[in-house]
């Protein structure tokens, strides 16, 4: 058998029924402190019990030999001793280690009230730490290890033998405890059947269509309608949408899965397992032809690898299968196509499905279906704090807030001026740092990447639209240079009044800065870029359309240059003055500026582009409402002269 059973607590439920049998107390689910994936489970408790209890075997068996893991963050110590992790029989009675107010491990025999001595070390408070028991009921010994390194032993007479298992925290104490990442293995078959070792769980959810659509989706009677968007929710919504088998013949279903990045895997990362999992339910509990086939493949039209028939018969829906354990009775631990083991992008041709294997029309039904995967990552494990990826931030105290979408992960972190790398795995990247101000805000659609940052100031906001990456920083007047890839843009900005030059390369190029005023906005579109920037007055916007670059500074009323490679390039810049806006079309270059309340336009060679062909254009500026021709001007000596 090798692994039993798998759980990074991706379902985001702690309901009784759900990814788990039974809940006690109130746990719930964390997606803000969790170690991989999307979720983690949190165990908040005042003077109360909060813990998950799942059957893994069919019967207490005395002589089982089990291998449990867990990553627990301790955010707060217990009042008390409390139970962590225990291999248990129905009536709860089996092994266990317990976390202590000092934060020190010990096992204990809950039949006998045998105890190992203490372990040397404490737990830390705000960190991950693996914690894996080997349980041998066979012989009563059970060891328990953190971070691979042994830290306890107990030899006991239990005669009972266990089950299931228990995680959180069993006693009526105080603490705030998470969890994350549990797997069970026995001592069976080839793989996973010693300690689980590290491991990070995620799940893959269906995205699109497969080799097969033959069940009918449940908004519909007719054969071949099953849908994506009925079994990919993340939390299972079992009746509201599922597709279903009403008619005869062995039909089958199979779908494709969103990327591996996507879910947050490497191309580095080591693969261990694939786990099918699913949300299955029926009409009746009548076993008749109410049985399923789960399939994984390798890649469209491969060789498929399926579990047994497996029954479904309850009225309503269950996990996994109709009768306990409600375990999974599909693991992969290579790919089916090669027998090799899977790697990023093997999972990222794979598919999953199921397949009605009995001719009938009694009506059973799939909720949502998933493939659990468990790697290892190729570098070192990050642990995150915020967002739905790893990131944290934080200057002069102050902790910044990374906010992802669509599965995203990583950012960035600074500390007294001393920021980190951020490394991106999955669709998009967002990094925010604050330093003695207000955060940045970075938003990102498809498959882009930003950052920004301020100093002693309002945030500048970042958007990002195709394939692109934009990043600004600033630190007290220390200029901080962003490099991208893709192509894409270079951008720098400052603080304490100085402004700096843009410089574009590849066609695109984005830029804020900010200097004790508002908040420069950028916003790209269509190859463009564009940058503002106000100096102790009102933020001025620039606008471009096609393949253009944009960028202004002031600091106290002087204008500074821009530079651009590509074919047109616009500034604006005001200084303790009224807004003036320039408006530009199609391959023009423009620039303007304002000095305590007098709009200045500085402009070169305007033209426009008519019929194919650039002609001269009469420069104009907006005051009060109207558009007015408006001179050329350059600064010379502290004034502005005519040309």
């Amino acid at each position: 058998m090798a692994r039993l059973w798998s759980s990074g607590f991706e379902l985001q439920s702690a309901a009784s029924g759900v990814e788990w049998d039974t809940t006690t107390g109130s746990p719930a689910i964390s997606t803000t402190i969790k170690r991989s994936g999307a979720a983690a489970l949190r165990c908040n408790t005042t003077a109360a019990a909060a813990y998950l209890s799942h059957q893994i075997a069919a019967s207490a068996a005395a002589t089982a030999h089990v291998y449990m893991r867990a990553y627990v963050y301790v955010a707060t110590l217990p009042s008390a001793k409390t139970m962590l992790l225990a291999w248990v029989d129905d009536t709860n009675f089996g092994y266990g280690v317990r976390l202590h107010p000092d934060g020190k491990l010990r096992i204990e025999a809950s039949n006998d009230f045998a105890f190992s001595s203490y372990s040397a070390s404490s737990l830390a408070t705000g960190t991950w730490h693996r914690i894996e028991i080997d349980y041998n009921d066979s012989t009563d010994v059970c060891t328990a290890y953190v971070n691979g390194t042994q830290v306890a032993t107990l030899s006991s007479a239990d005669t009972f033998g266990g089950d299931r298992f228990l995680v959180g925290s069993f006693d009526a104490v105080t603490t705030d405890l998470y969890f994350d990442d549990l797997a069970i293995n026995d001592s069976t078959g080839t793989a996973q059947n010693g300690l689980p070792g590290a491991g990070s769980i995620v799940h893959m959810q269906p995205d699109a269509a497969g080799d097969n659509t033959q069940w009918q989706s449940s908004a519909s009677t007719t054969t071949g309608t099953a849908t994506v968007s009925a079994i990919n929710e993340v939390t299972p919504d079992d009746v509201t949408t599922y597709n279903r088998r009403t008619t005869t013949t062995t039909k089958i279903d199979d779908w494709n899965l969103e990327s591996s990045s996507s879910a947050g895997i490497g191309a580095s990362d080591t693969i261990t397992l694939v786990e099918h999992g699913g949300r299955y339910g029926s009409t009746s509990t009548t076993a008749t032809a109410r049985t399923v086939v789960k399939r994984i493949k390798g890649q469209a039209a491969g060789t498929t690898t399926s579990s047994a028939s497996t029954a479904i018969n309850v009225n309503g829906w269950t996990t996994h299968k109709a009768a306990v354990p409600r375990i999974s009775n599909l693991i992969a631990y290579v790919n089916p196509q090669t027998s090799t083991a899977w790697t990023p992008s093997t999972l990222d041709t794979m598919q999953i499905g199921v397949q009605a294997d009995v001719s009938s029309t009694n009506e059973i039904r799939y909720s949502t279906l998933w493939a659990l995967v468990e790697y290892v990552p190729s570098a070192s494990e990050v642990h995150t704090t915020s967002g739905t990826a790893p990131a944290t931030a934080s200057a002069s105290g102050v902790s910044s807030t990374v906010r992802t979408t669509a599965r995203t992960a990583n950012a960035l972190a600074g500390a007294s001026g001393t920021s980190t790398t951020v490394r991106t795995t999955a669709r998009s990247a967002v990094a925010l740092a604050g330093a003695r101000g207000t955060s940045s805000t970075v938003r990102t659609t498809a498959r882009s990447a930003a950052a920004t940052a301020t100093a002693t100031g309002v945030s500048s906001a970042v958007r990002t639209t195709a394939r692109t990456a934009n990043a600004t920083a600033t630190a007290r007047g220390a200029e901080t240079t962003v490099r991208t890839t893709a192509g894409t843009a270079r951008a720098t900005a400052t603080a304490t009044y100085t402004s700096t030059t843009t410089v574009t390369t590849a066609g695109t190029a984005n830029a804020t800065a900010t200097a004790r005023g508002i908040s420069s906005t950028v916003r790209t579109t269509a190859k463009s870029a564009i940058a503002t920037v106000s100096a102790r007055g009102t933020s001025t916007t620039a606008r471009t359309t096609a393949r253009s670059a944009n960028a202004t500074a002031t600091a106290r009323g002087t204008s500074y240059g821009v530079r651009s490679t590509a074919g047109v390039a616009s500034a604006l810049a005001d200084a303790r003055g009224v807004e003036y806006t320039m408006r530009i079309t199609s391959g023009t270059a423009a620039a303007t500026a304002t000095a305590r309340g007098m709009s200045v336009v500085e402009i070169s060679a305007i033209k426009v582009l008519v019929d194919g062909a650039y002609v001269s254009a009469t420069p104009k500026v907006r005051q009060a409402g109207v558009w007015l021709v408006a001179t050329p001007k350059r600064r010379e000596a502290k004034t502005w002269v005519a040309y």
